[in-house]
């Protein structure tokens, strides 16, 4: 036995470092939140396409275990379910620390906009109370933190019955907020609600007389829930005009068992245990959120970086226009002084002037060239060198007939007439003079 310890020490020694890096690897574990965002992505790669970011909505659901229970059955065993262009995420509680791993990863699932919408299930035995609701409130600050993104912010409140209603029309069943919403504003839109309900729940209980939900629902609002409810939205009315946006208020009855909506877990090869049947009472912030946007929190290092390239490429962009302009005008400039050269081709004070306009420009290159052309004028579209060197023959051109040929002219006739005047005479005395 000795000796075969003493082996198998001198084999894992001749293995070298490959062999532990390999162990290692294999100990390597994969986040359960990757897997599951990973999922997500391959799913709707399938079902909807490369385009699916903008085509679903991805909505967290949050709250009791019990109450997401009821209102979404399955849920929080299969941790996502999708339905008609909806993925709805197990969030769970709000009082509890938030997965962080699992944030992140939803945050790299679609960037810019990680989710479309919250929802915060109520049971009906729940009250908001202000300790409550600061509860909530803080632990959807810590998701905005994690994911870099306000979402939209519903509440659910699952009411009951004491009787089944499981073949009862379904429908949502609530009231948006407007941005910035008052307690004013709250109490408004639940009364406007109230002719809805009754004249829905009328028609219903006509049909089946214990298919009275709706107006239950209504008649407790008369009686003092518009007040509650106005009294316990308050704090998130205050949070939603500084960090986080209260969207809306939704009811509904906890969703049967007998007839459930949501196709339960399918361990078969062939199940697909991710897909549900998205019910009516969905529809109504399933809407909202075509409309509806958050709002970025924080300068995450994605946007950040996202705002100094576009920073830098506007700057490029306004260099660009402002090179393009002023090389332009230089170019013609320099050209139409080249042209108006040509068209005089007679002599005269304002051919001269221009072409001291030209043999200026032509200096101004030359400047240029040897000590750099102004910031302004660069940005990839300097071309002095260029201008300068089609600028030249033409100058050249432009001044032996301004410039060498006249003056050539006028000496060969001073020359001439020096040359015929008498010797010794007062002629060629005065033309042998200096100057003359």
């Amino acid at each position: 036995m000795p000796v075969k310890k003493e082996f198998e020490a001198l084999l894992d020694v001749t293995r070298g470092d490959d062999n532990k890096r390999k162990d290692e690897s294999e100990n390597i574990s994969v986040s359960p939140a990757v897997v599951m965002c990973a999922r997500i992505r391959d799913h709707l790669r399938t079902r909807i396409g490369i385009h699916w970011r903008r085509k679903v909505r991805l909505l967290l659901v949050t709250g009791d275990e019990a109450a997401i229970e009821q209102l979404v059955p399955g849920l929080r065993q299969q941790h996502w379910l999708e339905g008609n262009r909806t993925v709805l995420i197990y969030g769970g509680s709000l009082a509890s620390e938030p997965d962080r791993e699992k944030y992140i990863a939803l945050r790299k699932l679609r960037r810019g906009r990680p989710l479309d919408g919250i929802v915060r299930v109520m049971p009906s035995s729940l009250t908001l109370t202000p300790q409550i609701s600061e509860s909530d409130l803080h632990g959807l600050e810590k998701i905005s933190e994690l994911l870099g993104y306000a979402a939209p912010v519903w509440l659910w409140k699952l009411c009951d019955s004491e009787w089944p209603q499981a073949d009862r029309a379904v429908q949502a069943v609530g009231v948006s907020f407007p941005l910035r919403a008052t307690e004013d504003d709250v109490a408004r839109q639940l009364a406007q609600m109230l002719p809805t309900l009754r004249e829905q729940g009328m028609r219903q209980i006509a049909e089946e007389t214990r298919h009275d939900f709706l107006l239950r629902l209504g008649q407790q609002l008369i009686d003092g829930g518009i007040a509650q409810w106005r009294w316990q939205l308050a704090p998130w009315l205050t949070a939603s005009r500084q960090r986080l946006a209260l969207r809306g208020l939704m009811f509904s009855l906890p969703e049967p068992r007998t007839v459930d909506p949501y196709q339960e877990a399918d361990t078969s090869p062939a199940g697909q245990p991710h897909l549900l049947t998205l019910p009516a009472t969905w529809l109504g912030i399933v809407d909202d959120c075509r409309r509806l946007r958050g709002h970025h929190v924080g300068m995450a290092w994605e946007r950040g970086l996202a705002c100094g390239l576009l920073a830098i490429l506007g700057l490029w962009a306004a260099g660009l226009l402002l090179s393009f302009a002023l090389n332009y005008s230089q170019i013609a400039s320099v050209a139409g002084k080249a042209r108006d050269l040509v068209a005089h081709p007679s002599v005269s004070d304002y051919q001269l002037t221009a072409l001291h306009a030209l043999r200026n420009e032509a200096g101004r290159l030359v400047h240029d060239g040897q000590k750099g052309a102004p910031w302004y004028r660069r940005f990839g579209l300097d071309h002095h060198q260029q201008l300068l060197n089609a600028v030249l023959p033409w100058y050249g051109v432009a001044n032996h007939r301004l410039i060498r040929d006249p003056a050539n002219a006028a000496l060969q006739q001073a020359l001439n007439a020096l040359v015929n005047s008498a010797p010794n005479s007062d002629q060629r005395a005065r033309l042998a003079k200096p100057g003359l």
